[in-house]
């Protein structure tokens, strides 16, 4: 049933849109206004708006249109597990920076090649008058038995040697050693020659002593010069920093003592070289006739010539005095 005062579709109007429906009125005093409130909506309102929003219908004879199909999701859809974002990805990173590893070492620089036969070079050894006659540092250049290189000191054997065994890197040859004591009035004793792992060796055989060089070496020839007098009575050295010589050269201890202090002394002649250990340079200075000289004894390495040595004191340390013609055995930083 309809009312007289509202369109009808049977009367081949057009059905109502949804906007016209909203904007449509009942007519005050017909009979349809007493079905309408301002509260309640109108049928035909609803009617309207259920039609405006009814799906689409395909007309008979048409083809169906498929449906779109869905976009392929970027990352897997997991509905019970957890999956992070890059945004977490990247802040886990932030927070837990992975481990690097081990970083590389750098490969150690190749060694030196050494020159020659074991690198080492003769030592040259110079006679006690050259000493006396020099101003300058005694020079360290090779010969004979003493050899000194970067690698070491090497100390050749033909028959018998005296060497400390101070360092000892490695031994070549046939050699056997035998520790040396010390000698007083042409006699030897029950002392050692050195005390502990520097006692002096006697080394008999043949082959090559191979040593470290932690300290600087000078060989002095003790051979008596023609013509010179300086040089026949051999050499006062300390025996401490007495390192080695030729089984040819005589030796006799001694000790020079006074009430403070004492200092162990090696009295040394003959043909032969000896091989000193010192930390600096080694110097040959004339004693004055006529006139003391006084050496600190951190200075002193013995003497050579007619000389009268004394133990003193001088500006709150030991030192001592040397009278007579000869030559002092200095040794001086450089």
């Amino acid at each position: 049933e309809g009312y007289p005062d509202a369109p009808s579709e049977a009367a081949g109007e057009q059905p109502v849109s949804a906007d016209a429906a909203s904007e449509y009125t009942v007519p005050e005093g017909s009979a349809a206004a007493e079905h309408f409130s301002a509260d309640a909506p109108s049928e035909t309102t609803s009617q309207a708006t259920e039609f405006a929003t009814a799906p689409t219908l395909v007309p008979a004879g048409d083809p169906v249109a498929e449906p779109l199909p869905e976009p392929r999701p970027s990352v897997p859809v997991v509905v019970d597990d957890y999956v992070p974002t890059h945004h977490d990805v990247a802040a886990s990173l932030i927070e837990n920076p992975p481990d690097p590893g081990p970083v590389p070492l750098l490969p150690p620089p190749p060694p030196s090649v050494p020159t020659g036969p074991l690198a080492f070079a003769p030592l040259n050894a110079r006679q006690l008058g050259d000493l006396a006659n020099s101003s300058g540092w005694a020079q360290d250049s090779a010969a004979g038995p003493f050899q000194l290189g970067n690698e070491g000191l090497a100390v050749t054997v033909a028959g018998e040697m005296l060497v400390r065994m101070t360092g000892l890197v490695a031994v070549v040859g046939s050699l056997q050693v035998t520790p040396e004591t010390r000698r007083k009035r042409g006699r030897s004793t029950t002392e050692p020659f050195g005390a502990g792992p520097s006692q002096l060796q006697r080394v008999s055989g043949h082959g090559v002593v191979y040593l470290e060089a932690t300290s600087r070496f000078h060989a002095v020839d003790l051979t008596d010069q023609p013509g010179v007098s300086v040089d026949d009575e051999g050499a006062y050295l300390r025996e401490n920093l007495v390192f080695g010589f030729e089984e040819a050269v005589a030796y006799e201890n001694g000790r020079l003592g006074s009430d403070a202090t004492s200092v162990d002394l090696v009295h040394l002649k003959g043909h032969g070289r000896v091989l000193l250990q010192l930390e600096g340079s080694l110097r040959a200075m004339a004693v004055p006739p006529g006139a003391p000289m006084v050496v600190p004894l951190s200075r002193l390495v013995g003497w050579f010539g007619r000389v009268t040595p004394r133990l003193v004191g001088f500006g709150g340390q030991g030192a001592i005095e040397l009278t007579g013609d000869g030559f002092a055995l200095l040794g001086t930083p450089g």
